[in-house]
Parts: C-alpha cells; structure tokens; sequence
C-alpha cells in the first residue's frame, strides 16, 4: 500500500468538498476525520478537543492536519449527530482495493439530513423527510417552481408561482412541506439566492447547490404514474430530475411508477408565516427539534399522538390550517363522538395506536428492495390490529348517531377499505413466515420447500436431545438450569447467579459469560458438539430459504402504495383522538366553536384562555371575553406593562387558528368566522447577524400584513413603535392602525402603549378596551380583567419598583416623569388661548 497515494486522495476529497460536509474515513480498527471536520465533531459532538491529535502527510508540501481519531462505538454518535443535530452532509470513504496498484479513497456512503438512508444500519431506522428542488427564474419577478419528493408517502408535490422579493409564499410552502433539505438549481442571481438562503436558514433547512449538467429528463419522469407525467412543466421536471438524481431514485427500479403528483398550493388553507409561527409559538421552526424542544409551545401541548406519523400529521396541520367549513366540521363532529365516548377514546389511544409502527419506513424499505422477514412480518403484525380498530369505531357510530357520517368518512370506510387489501398480504405471510426460536427473528416456514423440511427436521432432532441434555445438568448442578439460545453463538446453559457456586461441583463445565443481569452462561463439550451442528443447520437453512425470502419480500413491495394510504389513515385517527384528549382532559374545560363562513365578520369566545400558559401555570389562568365583529373589527387595548395584553392578543389568535384545524378551543362559548390568514406583528427583538434592528423587524413585518391581509383576516398588533422615537413611532403606529380599520377593515387587535391612540376609538369600527389595574398607596395590583376605555398610564415605572429597580432611581424617575407630564399640560392648555391670552401667557 503506497502512502503517498493514499495521502494525495485523502487530501484532495478534504480541498474538494463542498461546505456543510462531513468526510469520515473509515480505516479497518477505527475512524477518522481530518482538519476542521476533526475539530468540528470534536467541539460539537464530544464538547472537548483533547482528542485531537496531529498528522503528517505524504504529500508535495508534507502538510500537517489536525486528525481526530473515532472509535467503532463512537462512530453511531457522530452520524447520528452530524446528521440530526449539526445537520451536516455525511460522506464516508473507505480504502478501494480492487486495483494493488492504484489504492485511493472511494466514496462508500452518503447521507443528509433528508436522506440517511445510507446510515440506516448505523443510526437504525429513520422517517426520510421530503427533498425539495427550487428553481427560480431571473427577471423582474420572482417566478419559482418547486418539487418536493416525499419516499413515505410516494408522493411528489409541485408548485409554480409567482413569489414577493422576500419569498413568502415559499416560506409558507417549506413550512407545510417541511422538507429537511433543499436544492437550488443553477442559474441563480446572487441577490435571490441570498434572500431564499435567509429563509431557509430561518427554518433550518440545508441548501444545497445543484446543477443539472445537460442531463436527460426523460428517465426521471419513469418513477411518475404514466398518465400524470403531461402535467409537468418544463421548470418542474428539471426540480425532480435534481430531486431523483440526487436520492438516486432511478437507481430503484420499483419507484418506477409508483409516485403520484399533486398540485401544492396554498389556496384553501389559513396564512401562517414563519413571523406568526414564532410570535404564537405554534411549533419549533427546526423540524429536527420539533419533539425535543416541544414544551411551551401549541403543538406541544395537543401532541398526543401515539404514531410517529401521527406527530408529522399534527404539525402539518399546525402549518396549514383549513379554510374549507365541510372538512372542519366533519374533523369536529369526530372529536365530539370522540369526546362523548371517552372509553373507545382510551382503548383507541393506550391499547390500539401504540402498536402500529411507522408504516412509511417499512413502505420505503419495501420499494428500495431493503425490507427483510421481519419487517414483512411486522407490517403483518400492524395490519392484524386493523379488524380491532373496525369494531371500536363501530361502537363509535352506535355511540354518537349525529357524528355517524364523519365518523365513517374519516375513520371506518378508510380502515375496511385497508383491511380488504391486506387480505391477501395476510395470507402470504400467514403461509410463508414464522418465528425463528434460535435468533427471535423470523424465516420461511419449513413445509414451503421439501429441502427445508429436511433441514428443520435434523434441527427439532438436536432440539430435542438438547431438552433431555438441559433435564440431566439441572440433576446433576441440583438446581434449575435453564436452555437459551441466541443468533451469535447458539445454544447455550444458564442458571442465576446466586446459584453459580453449584457448578464447581460438575466436571467439564466451561463458562462463557457471568453478569449481575443475566447469571452465569455455561456449556459443556457435548453441549458444544450439538450447538455446532445446530448452528451449521441453521446456516444451511438460511442459505436455502434465500431465493424464497426474496420473492416473498419482493410480494410484499407490491403492497407499498396501500401501505402508505393506510399511514395516511391511522394517521389522521392519531391526531383526531390527541384532539379530542386534550379536550377531554383540559381541568377547565374546552368547548366546540360554531364556525361561520369566511366575511361573517365575527370573531367571539367567551371566557377565552391561553392553551399553553394555561396548561404550564400553576396559578388558575383568568379569562377574559373576545368580541369581534364587523361593527367592532379593529380592537385598540392599552393597559399596563406586564398587564396581560400580550396574553389576551395570543389567546385569541390561538383558538382561532386551533378552531381552523378542527381542535375544541379553551373556552366556554365560540363563534368563529373562517378566516384567510392569521398575520402577527408581535415582539420587538431584533436580528443582528442578518443587519435587521428591531424597528426594521417591525416595519417589515408590518408591510408584509398591509400588502397580503384582506378582509377576511385576522391581524394581531403588539407594541408597534417602540424601535423609534416616540413621536415617530407614534405617527406610523396611528398610520397603520387607521389603514388596517379604514382600507383593509380585517379583524384586528391591536395593543399599544400609546394611549392617544384610544381616540381612533371614535371612527367607525373601532373600541377601545383596557386591562384592569388597581393602584392603591403606591402599589400596583394586576387584575388581568378586560374592561372598557383607555387606561390612564402604562405604569411602567410602578412595574420597575415591583421588580426591584434601586429606589434612588424609581424616585428620579417619577421626577422626571411629572415633569414632562406638566409640560405636556402646559403645551395642552396654550393649544386653546387666543392669540392675545397667548402673548400675555407667555410673558408672564
């Protein structure tokens, strides 16, 4: 082996890679990384660089790099990470020693954070999220095609508009979508590429660089169900001949055909940006974190999911809530007979959801040829349950005559309709496939083939001998010995610890293993004698049943498309059942909102509260009314710091969002008119690392409402105008204010610290209402209760002395305050004087 080559190819991989991946090396004891990937993984993974070690080249310049050796049991923790977490693109090479004379280092698996398939035996099974290609087209306007390919589901899903400068309407796509990986194809201007690189960073999503080079589309349209492929433009066969390519698709003959195509647009569904998404705390904008970080967050708190899929499902619905009223209503009318029957509920949710598997994995794995007996067998498993699931929904319908329609539609019809496609699957596995006692695994059934027959019959025969063999050694220790097996060194003795000195006793005893958990294993030499012609068996029974398991595996694949149909249907039982948990379950109850169609203009919910504070508080949470409508559409609410007005102004744009995915909402009464879009201008941080201050977060956020809400929306404004002067800030706020209730007339909350705002009250449309305080011998009590008017003062220095602000510095304050409060009367008062009375005012 020549060094010098093997440095010079090792060298080059690190100079060509791109950035955002990782190069291991895998050398025959351990592996490796080099340079900064060294100490990336060093700093992020194992959070200290001792490790690190030194390396000289055999090359040219003899270059040093800094090299970080990685252990066999360390490596599942560096894909795992590297892919999940730091959501790198992996690449591992690995000697190449086909050719003596030209060893080098040759790409041996790939893998990212949206296809890790490659890893799949290191990191073990994982839901591959949708890979999305981009292409845009340089002009005037941002005109976008995009292509998501989802393996789980066979789907592909395309999109082609035109986009605003700042990629809003791919933000709402990538956020239903939820892809873990994007591709943007080549040619690309620098200033849109920068723009939708923002966005995708601010949803955690890796960019990735792709060019087509020339190549032909013809082949990748194979993997598309033949009479759909027409549909296709141009632009969006090129988005998934880079998707494909990429996942190397047509590498897989059984994809051929199987994908089905929809149009992914947002029409039908509520508008929700990433601005909203965060100011409401829906759901982790990083999908990878989704479950990790969920508490404190809406989906957190309805995630009672028993699936997987189930989970996905809620945070898609999260995503892109409904605007169709016959969909939400029948999502609803589930719920309640759901609600209602808390028993089918409970057996639904403990005994019956957690036992199905993440079907979408095994679909994959059926049509890249990857499934095995036991995944067969445990798609077997899962589809056994289904004849379950039909008698409790049954009961459901016997239980709740109105929702017996949504019921059947949503739930029943879907599951009967899987369970008679399976019939024959069912069959097949029933017939071919049975538990292998030695390894706990699965193979074909003996009497499917006569050689195996055979064979399975000399290993009952040594079975057999090993039982008498198992009852003389437990006279002979003069305790109980118990007979194991398992697929790595086969038949073996076992007696528990504490009875482990019995053995000394008994000659030609070897032990093999002794451990706290599992007692002492042991054989003998005729033990030995048999396990070996067992486990020689046991070979040759696996060598003849290979043609067999491939054909059975390979009928199993066929099943795939119905497969995913039925994780589409458990799914959404999944969901619907989290729903009507946390209904059920909620100590202050929830409630079921009437909707109304989308310009009834109302907007209502008694007693309403906050989801999540209410669930994380360990006081009771106070409610307070929302009362919309087209004579009141444009709320202005002024009240205290540390008030409650952010919590009011959240509460409501909550249940409504909760009301258009079909959720009950915490309430007691709710009447809700469909709204287009849920636009928020709620906080005031900044965003420094992309050069956006706080005024700049807030004016962007605020051209984004006034050119997209319409009137069927809903606008939720918190504290516009505190990233300027207050002179500047007050005029935009009055602005955008007066705009959203004169030209839009949406529904709008809009919460302000500006109380001369409260006199735009006067216009037509418009109320103004206030958080109740009580100040009482320089004490400011919190009452958290909506009441009518515009409140006198923010209180803010009184909220200052509350949390401790040094007393010199309160009493300055209150100085200064009253100081400025008497010029402003002052300047009042001179407003009103003729011109005379002002001449003799101001020489006195």
């Amino acid at each position: 082996m020549s060094d010098v080559k093997l440095d010079r190819s090792l060298l080059k991989i690190l100079q060509n890679k791109s950035p955002g991946t990782l190069a291991i090396f895998e050398r025959s004891d351990n592996f490796a990384c080099y340079g900064s990937d060294a100490k990336l993984i060093a700093s992020c993974v194992f959070q200290s660089e001792a490790g690190i070690k030194t390396i000289q080249l055999h090359t040219e310049n003899a270059d040093i790099l800094p090299y970080l050796p990685i252990s066999k049991h360390q490596y599942q923790r560096v894909i795992r990470e590297a892919l999940t977490i730091l959501r790198y693109r992996v690449e591992l090479y690995c000697l190449d020693t086909n050719d003596d004379n030209a060893k080098e280092w040759i790409l041996k698996a790939k893998g990212t954070a949206g296809n890790a398939a490659d890893f799949e035996d290191v990191i073990g099974e994982t839901t591959v999220s949708g890979t999305l290609a981009v292409k845009i087209i340089d002009g005037n306007e941002n005109r976008v095609s995009i292509c998501c390919v989802d393996i789980n589901e066979l789907g592909i899903s395309v999109a082609e508009f035109i986009d605003t400068p700042t990629f809003q309407q791919t933000e709402r796509i990538l956020l239903g979508l939820c892809p873990h990986e994007c591709l943007i194809l080549h040619p690309f201007a620098a200033e849109k590429k920068k723009k939708l690189a923002t966005v995708l960073k601010n949803l955690g999503i890796v960019m990735t660089e792709y060019d087509l080079m020339g190549k032909s589309l013809e082949e990748t349209t194979n993997i598309i169900k033949d009479k759909e492929q027409a549909n296709l433009s141009k632009n969006l066969k090129e988005c998934l001949q880079a998707v494909s390519d990429y996942m190397r698709l047509p590498d897989e003959l059984n994809f051929h055909g199987k994908f089905s195509v929809r149009n992914y647009g947002t029409n039908g569904f509520v508008y929700i940006d990433t601005a909203a998404v965060t100011s409401l705390e829906l759901f982790h904008l990083f999908h990878a974190m989704s479950d990790v970080r969920a508490g404190g967050t809406l989906y957190g708190i309805l995630n009672k999911c028993s699936t997987p899929a189930g989970q996905r499902l809620l945070r898609e619905w999260l995503a892109h809530p409904l605007c169709d009223i016959r969909l939400l209503t029948e999502r609803q009318d589930v719920v309640s007979a759901l609600v209602e029957s808390s028993g089918i509920r409970d057996m639904l949710r403990s005994r019956l959801l957690p036992k199905i598997p993440d079907c979408s994995v095994y679909s994959r794995k059926f049509i890249q040829n990857r499934a095995k007996l036991m995944d067969c067998y445990r798609v077997y498993q899962a589809v056994m349950i289904l004849p379950e699931f039909e008698k409790y929904l049954n009961q459901l319908m016997e239980e709740n005559e109105k929702c017996q329609s949504a019921v059947k539609e949503l739930m029943l019809e879907p599951i009967i309709y899987a369970s008679a496609n399976f019939v024959k699957y069912v069959e097949l596995i029933m017939n071919t496939v049975e538990e292998d006692q030695t390894s706990g695994g699965y193979r074909v059934k003996p009497d499917v083939d006569p050689q195996l027959l055979e064979i399975d019959g000399k290993m009952q025969e040594i079975r057999r001998k090993l039982e008498k063999m198992q009852k003389k050694m437990s006279s002979a220790v003069g305790v109980d010995v118990v007979l194991e097996s398992n697929d790595k060194i086969g038949y073996y003795f076992r007696v528990s610890l504490k009875n482990e000195k019995e053995l000394r006793s008994v000659n030609g005893i070897t032990v093999i293993e002794t451990s706290k958990s599992s007692g002492c294993k042991f054989k003998n030499a005729q033990l030995e004698e048999l396990n070996e012609e067992y486990l020689s068996l046991n070979s040759r029974y696996q060598s003849t049943q290979g043609d067999l398991e491939k054909q059975i595996v390979t009928t199993c694949g066929t099943f795939a498309p119905i497969l995913c149909q039925l994780n589409s249907t458990l799914s959404n039982i999944d969901v619907l059942v989290a729903l009507a948990t946390v209904a059920d379950t909620s100590p202050a109850g929830y409630v079921r909102p009437k909707l109304l169609p989308a310009g009834s203009g109302i907007l209502r919910f008694e007693d309403c509260r906050h989801p999540v504070i209410e669930a994380f508080s360990e006081t009771p949470f106070i409610p307070n009314t929302v009362d919309i409508s087209k004579d009141k559409r444009l709320m202005i609410l002024t009240g205290s710091n540390m008030g409650g007005k952010s919590t009011y102004l959240r509460s409501a744009a909550l249940c409504t969002l909760m009301a258009q995915i079909g959720s009950f909402v915490p309430a007691t009464c709710a009447t809700v008119s469909l709204v287009d879009g849920i636009y928020t201008r709620i906080g005031a941080s900044d965003q420094q690392t992309k050069g956006v201050s706080t005024f700049m977060a807030e004016m962007s956020d605020c051209a984004n409402i006034l050119s997209l809400a319409t009137e069927n929306s809903l606008v939720i404004v918190d504290e516009l105008g505190r990233g300027t002067s207050t002179f500047d800030g007050f005029g935009l706020a009055w602005g955008i204010a007066s705009h959203i209730l004169k030209q839009i007339r949406c529904m709008c909350l809009f919460a302000t610290h500006f109380h001369e705002i409260g006199t735009l009250a006067k216009e037509d449309g418009a109320f103004a209402m206030q958080m109740s305080v009580v100040l009482h011998e320089g004490r400011l009590t919190m009452l958290y209760e909506l009441r009518e008017g515009v409140a006198g003062s923010s209180f803010g220095i009184e909220v200052a002395k509350m949390v401790g602000l040094p007393g010199e510095i309160v009493k300055n304050s209150y100085k200064i305050l009253s100081e400025l409060e008497g010029e402003k009367d002052l300047v009042e008062k001179l407003k009103k004087l003729n011109g005379e009375e002002l001449r003799a005012a101001l020489l006195a």
